[in-house]
């Protein structure tokens, strides 16, 4: 019988839907573990620059070098583009932070995309948004005041109004068509525009200029069942800028 969470997915896609779970390890001193649920029927993919501890489980795919100081940015562009990292034998993607662990099949992660959604992610459980998200980093002391006053200054710029939501980026599904792989190609270009580190700043935006369809995932990460937090080893390294980031 299906789970509340399985229902609540719609995992009533084609049993033939491929779905591949991908992460991104980026620099020294960071694991990669072995899934704590596994699929048969799908694939992991762990992209890394080849220093990372990949456990058993993951397919390996790894990068060129990545020089020290560039491992941030290096690692945002799998994760905005697994159209252009995955090949095309899939349908649907889930990418996972090192931080999250997926908890159910495949197809309950595809099943958030029925209707002819593009994308799927967390709605950000703190922030009304992404104005209000840069206010709770200075709070919180996650960013340097400095650095988020220039990300604003950026997304007023660009005329991004307030109060359009902002999103959580630990776990990102995507469908496998042009208009998704349009809304990761705008949201590496803002993300590396934009002066800051976040790379929630600049989602929303890619999303919604790149006419994606998007779906807001119930609940919140790790408390919904689709996912459950793991601890994660790592350093902070450096950021965008140079800077040092978590």
């Amino acid at each position: 019988m299906a789970t509340h969470t399985e229902r609540q997915a719609g995992s009533m896609r084609d049993d033939d839907t491929r779905v591949v779970f991908y992460t991104v390890a980026v620099g020294e001193d960071v694991d990669v573990l072995a899934p704590a649920f596994r699929d048969p029927s799908a694939r992991y993919v762990a992209i890394t620059d080849g220093r990372a501890d990949v456990g058993p489980g993951w397919e390996h795919q790894e990068l060129p070098p990545v020089p020290r100081g560039k491992e941030r940015v290096a690692s945002r562009e799998p994760k905005m583009r697994p159209h252009a990292f995955l090949g095309q034998e899939w349908d649907v993607a889930v990418y996972l932070d090192a931080s999250v662990a997926p908890t159910l099949p495949g197809a309950c992660y595809a099943g958030l995309l029925a209707g002819n959604r593009h994308v799927a992610t967390y709605r950000h459980a703190n922030a009304r948004c992404v104005y209000a998200h840069a206010a709770m980093l200075i709070q919180c002391g996650k960013a340097h005041p400095r650095e988020m006053a220039a990300a604003i200054a950026w997304l007023k710029d660009e005329c991004w109004p307030a109060g359009l939501g902002c999103m959580e980026c630990c776990l990102v599904v995507w469908a496998n068509h042009p208009t998704a792989d349009r809304c990761g190609r705008y949201w590496e270009r803002y993300y590396l525009d934009c002066p800051g580190e976040r790379d929630q700043l600049t989602f929303p935006m890619a999303v919604a200029r790149s006419g994606a369809r998007w779906r807001w995932i119930p609940g919140g990460y790790g408390h919904d069942g689709f996912t459950h937090l793991v601890a994660s080893k790592g350093p902070a390294v450096a950021g965008k800028h140079g800077k040092v980031a978590a």
